[in-house]
């Protein structure tokens, strides 16, 4: 749906199992007009290099907002939540230095992991601040594996 200069975007996304070595669950700004309303609950990830991931840098895209993800389980992740600026790839040679982008209300709620390396990582950048993220009621833990229990 588009309405004039911006596009409006609402995704809801609920109840999914996700196993894949890369990302359980990742919004990122490579779109021209950026990515809104994007709600996701009742996520399980098992096996997944990243659990929940948004990501943007320089020349980008425009901006995250409104992003509302919660009741999350995580069980042999490497990263739990990643939150970063500095993603340095992009699609061509051609893209705009110049161009900043914004990360801002976003909420992730009710996380729980077990066997979760990281647990968390926020890299901002320095003239784009990320503004309003609110992190709650998260609860990752690092378990070794153990085969004889």
């Amino acid at each position: 749906m588009s309405m004039g200069s911006h596009m409006v975007v609402i995704a809801m996304i609920r109840r999914v199992t996700e196993f894949s070595p890369f990302v359980g669950i990742a919004v990122e700004s490579e779109t021209y007009f950026g990515v809104y309303n994007v709600f996701s609950k009742h996520i399980t990830l098992n096996h997944v290099g990243v659990g929940i991931h948004l990501k943007t840098n320089i020349g980008r895209g425009e901006i995250i907002r409104n992003i509302t993800i919660s009741n999350v389980y995580m069980v042999n992740v490497h990263k739990g939540i990643k939150i970063a600026g500095d993603v340095v790839d992009h699609p061509n040679e051609n893209y705009n230095r110049n161009a900043l982008p914004v990360i801002k209300h976003v909420r992730i709620t009710n996380v729980w992991g077990k066997k979760v390396q990281k647990a968390d990582l926020i890299i901002g950048l320095k003239n784009s601040p990320f503004t309003n993220i609110c992190l709650s009621n998260i609860n990752l833990r690092n378990e070794k594996f153990n085969r004889f229990k």
